[in-house]
This record gives C-alpha cells, structure tokens and sequence, in this order.
C-alpha cells in the first residue's frame, strides 16, 4: 500500500460518503487537492 501511502501521508484529506455497506460500513470518494485517491488506486490495479 505504498501507493496510498504516498497519495495521503500528512496531507490533508476531504471525502464524500456515497452509501453503506451490508455491515453499515461508510463508502467514500476521497479527495486530496483535485486527485481523487479511489481512481488512482484502480488505475493502479487495487481494486
């Protein structure tokens, strides 16, 4: 998890909660600046 490390490691983070999960769990589009973490992750392959 490196990656995502280096994306949010000591920066200041914002998020959206879009839903719940089966266990209540919040689902979130997280942001730092203009990039948005989520899609970084996938087009990195995590999934």
């Amino acid at each position: 998890m490196r990656l995502l490390e280096s994306l949010i490691l000591s920066k200041t983070i914002t998020y959206d909660i879009v839903a719940r999960d089966d266990y209540g769990r919040s689902v979130a589009e997280v942001w730092v600046d203009i990039i948005n973490v989520n899609d970084a992750m996938i087009s990195c392959g995590y999934k």
